[in-house]
């Protein structure tokens, strides 16, 4: 997701003194720390369950103990802060940092309501952007005129579905 973030449209800002870009790379900055800060979170807790499952499993421990809780509820903390810390200090896409980009207009097809299906579902087949900015609350969308991103999410779907369908069936527990 950060590298994906990295490479996403930006919706440049005319009129605020090229203040939207600088803007908008703190907010890419600091999602992708976040990003990359979950990934590493979410690595070492894997790390811990497995180790904590391979004492279960020989009779070690009997349980995978309170400390994988804790370390469970550390990371939504970690995620959460970030989110309201990238809410509250820049905004989406930098908006909080920029001067005068209340009345200054999105340019660059993001604001084209031609692309935008019920406002939040980008389509722009000549867009070669696989992520945009999302018009409202704070991250990004996928560009489903993109045939990555439109296979992207087909096999996203497919794996839930997938995995939904095999714990229903009884065959995972």
């Amino acid at each position: 997701m950060a590298l994906l973030v990295a490479r996403a449209k930006r919706s440049v800002r005319a009129g605020t003194g090229g203040r939207s870009v600088e803007a908008q790379d703190v907010f890419r900055r600091t999602t992708s720390m976040l990003f990359a800060g979950t990934a590493l979170f979410t690595c070492l807790l894997l790390t811990l369950l497995s180790m904590q499952s391979l004492r279960v499993a020989l009779g070690e421990r009997e349980s995978l103990g309170v400390g994988f809780l804790w370390a469970c509820v550390a990371m939504i903390v970690f995620a959460l802060a970030g989110l309201i810390r990238i809410l509250r200090v820049s905004g989406q896409g930098g908006a909080l940092l920029e001067d005068g980009s209340a009345e200054a207009p999105l340019t660059g097809g993001l604001a084209d309501n031609r692309h935008w299906f019920l406002g939040v579902i980008y389509v722009d087949r000549g867009d070669p952007s696989l992520l945009v900015e999302s018009r409202f609350g704070i991250g990004y969308t996928l560009n489903l005129g993109n045939r990555t991103a439109v296979l992207f999410l087909a096999s996203y779907v497919t794996l839930v579905a997938i995995l939904l369908g095999l714990a229903l069936s009884g065959t995972v527990q």
